[in-house]
């Protein structure tokens, strides 16, 4: 099960343009482990989200020559049906909240969004565990976390990878956990932002509107800036 599964995530990337970066990420020994443990999970019970087929998501929606802008959060939503595979997507949530300050369109009090557009348009959503497992019935924390240590290899090696075949790209580094990946950026081109989860009231980021400044960057470059 787990080499059909890789090779079928092989194939279904090889003539894209993340082919070559994923070629040897997904023949690792790190992303085999991973696989490996959540077959693992699955067969003690511990069911686990999203599906294997969205863990590159943000690859499906995004060329990687049109990267101008990769998200960085910890974790996927870890209840069942909430992660389609994008970071932030599928609640209201700090993310979706500040893009109320630069777009017209609310989403506090409506459906949250899909955020697949983001990706199109050259922003890639990632998250450092690329899974998370599924919150059982009776719990009063979800343990999100869990999946972060045998995923962390994988997305480190991911995020140096868009790093060296990218130029000109702003990362944005979200919360405590995620903030030891930006030593895999070694290149001076790009632009690195670490933000904390969460501001001392624990109701927003303290991020002082993070895609406004983010299209500052690019104005600066004389880059196209991002219609958030």
């Amino acid at each position: 099960m787990v080499q059909d599964t890789i090779k079928n995530l092989c194939a279904k990337y090889e003539q894209t343009s993340w082919g070559d970066m994923l070629k040897d990420i997904l023949k690792s020994e790190e992303f085999e482990l991973a696989i490996e443990q959540l077959v693992s999970d699955v067969q003690a019970g511990q069911p686990f989200t999203p599906v294997i087929n969205n863990l590159f998501k943000s690859f499906d929606l995004c060329k990687l020559q049109d990267v101008k802008v990769v998200f960085i959060d910890a974790h996927p939503y870890p209840e069942k049906g909430v992660s389609k595979g994008l970071a932030f997507a599928g609640k209201v949530n700090p993310f979706v909240r500040e893009l109320n300050d630069v777009t017209n369109v609310k989403f506090i009090d409506g459906p949250a969004p899909s955020l697949e557009y983001l990706p199109k348009i050259g922003v890639l959503l990632l998250n450092l565990a690329m899974t998370s497992p599924i919150l059982k019935d009776g719990l009063d924390k979800p343990l999100a976390d869990d999946h972060i240590p045998m995923w962390n290899p994988v997305t480190s090696e991911i995020i140096k990878q868009i790093a060296y075949r990218t130029v000109n790209t702003v990362f944005i580094f979200v919360g405590e956990k995620t903030e030891h990946l930006t030593h895999q950026i070694k290149q001076s081109s790009h632009r690195k932002i670490f933000i904390p989860s969460f501001n001392n009231n624990n109701d927003g980021w303290d991020s002082n509107n993070v895609f406004k400044k983010i299209n500052k960057i690019l104005e600066k470059r004389e880059q196209p800036t991002i219609d958030w």
